[in-house]
């Protein structure tokens, strides 16, 4: 695996290429080279389309594209520069180093992923602090995930961001910390500290707020927020200060796609019950179980109905006849619904009698496990026979069926 610092060399490598300098593979022109005109030769116009067709180059494969001919520095550039991932706090002087001495990529950064580690042996310097805010203080940027030591206190960092009015993803994620643990108690915990000062600060622009392995602490406010995020993740999320719905303070409206994973049930479908109260516009909720299978009580009676929602997946919860009577009664124009996992006890015969009824009409695919799980046998996978008549009882409606 390529180190930070030498991800972080090879940008810099790229940085100081010229677009028009000579190709690097032998001869230098066609006048020096007779056999040169001959040779098959790539049309400049497919460069983009080849570094598009794999998501997992590395950037010293980059360096080396970059060394064929001065046609492929440019789209080289616009791919390394777009949204740099640098994960040391040494990495990001490299980086600025690179960068100032080239003032011209400065537009090509359209995003940055920072996860720094403190390295074994190696003290955080007071030029890999400056280089930390010149990096949070770059204007034009579209995406922000900060990770590793910057998602401890995360707040401090966001608040060194000066322009946030064209950001419209963010991303706070403590994973790394936590793996690097191992599990084990730490000093440095992953948080946020949310208030009104950071949420004014991404009301123009924020579309996506995602929130990964994070202790958050909400403040209450007395102004509406007046945000506009269309997308909330929440991956391990611990509230333990506040309540959820001060996260988007009376700007709920907005939300169109909400996917909570979580490990502990309880708190969960507390936190899941809480926000379908407030977005009565939401259109897809993904609620996972982490292996911790909640018993579907995120969906109450006197839960307002959720018109606008067309996609409903659950993953690791235990749903029974009285919870699909309930997404029913609910989510009335739901045209997707994936029901998934190992910890599922509903029978093939509860699909079945389901479909039948009618209870979802606009229903036109469903997702569910090849069985159910028995305790305390465990997962019983169902017979050719039963899946055929749940198929049967699928096509019947319009409905797309497929086991996962």
């Amino acid at each position: 695996m390529l180190h930070p610092i030498q991800a972080s060399d090879a940008i810099g490598r790229v940085a100081g290429l010229s677009c028009s300098a000579p190709t690097a593979l032998g001869c230098r022109s066609s006048s020096l080279c007779p056999s040169h005109a001959k040779q098959p030769r790539i049309v400049n116009d497919l460069i983009p389309i080849i570094l598009e067709s794999n998501d997992h180059w590395w950037p010293k494969d980059l360096q080396r594209l970059a060394l064929v001919s001065p046609s492929w520095v440019g789209p080289i550039r616009r791919r390394l520069y777009d949204c740099p991932k640098l994960q040391t706090f040494r990495a990001f002087t490299l980086f600025v180093n690179a960068v100032t001495a080239n003032p011209h990529l400065l537009p090509l950064i359209q995003g940055l992923e920072l996860r720094p580690s403190v390295e074994d042996g190696f003290a955080v310097s007071d030029q890999d602090m400056a280089s930390l805010g010149f990096l949070l203080t770059l204007k034009g940027l579209r995406t922000v995930t900060l990770g590793g030591e910057l998602a401890v206190h995360s707040e401090r960092f966001i608040h060194m961001m000066t322009d946030t009015r064209t950001i419209s993803s963010l991303h706070i994620d403590g994973s790394d910390i936590l793996r690097r643990c191992g599990g084990m108690t730490t000093p440095h915990i992953p948080s946020l500290s949310w208030d009104d000062s950071i949420a004014f600060r991404f009301s123009r622009s924020l579309r996506s707020l995602r929130l990964t392995n994070l202790h958050l602490s909400l403040a209450d406010s007395a102004i509406p927020y007046g945000m506009r995020v269309h997308s909330l993740t929440l991956e391990e999320v611990s509230v333990d200060a506040g309540f959820i719905d001060d996260l988007l303070h009376e700007s709920w409206e907005h939300l169109k796609h909400l996917d909570i994973s979580s490990s502990t049930p309880q708190t969960s479908d507390d936190m899941v019950a809480s926000l379908l109260e407030c977005c009565e516009n939401l259109e897809s909720l993904s609620y996972e179980g982490c292996g911790g299978a909640t018993h579907g009580e995120f969906l109450e009676e006197d839960l307002p109905g959720l018109t606008a929602l067309k996609q409903l997946r659950l993953y690791d919860i235990d749903i029974n006849e009285q919870s699909l009577a309930l997404v029913a009664q609910t989510c009335r124009g739901l045209t997707e619904l994936s029901v998934l996992g190992r910890m599922l006890r509903l029978p093939a015969q509860g699909w079945v009698q389901f479909l039948k009824s009618g209870a979802l009409p606009a229903l036109r695919v469903l997702q569910t496990p090849p069985g159910n799980n028995q305790p305390p046998a465990g997962f019983f996978r169902w017979p050719q026979q039963t899946c055929n008549d749940l198929r049967s009882a699928c096509d019947a409606r319009g409905v797309c069926l497929s086991h996962a």
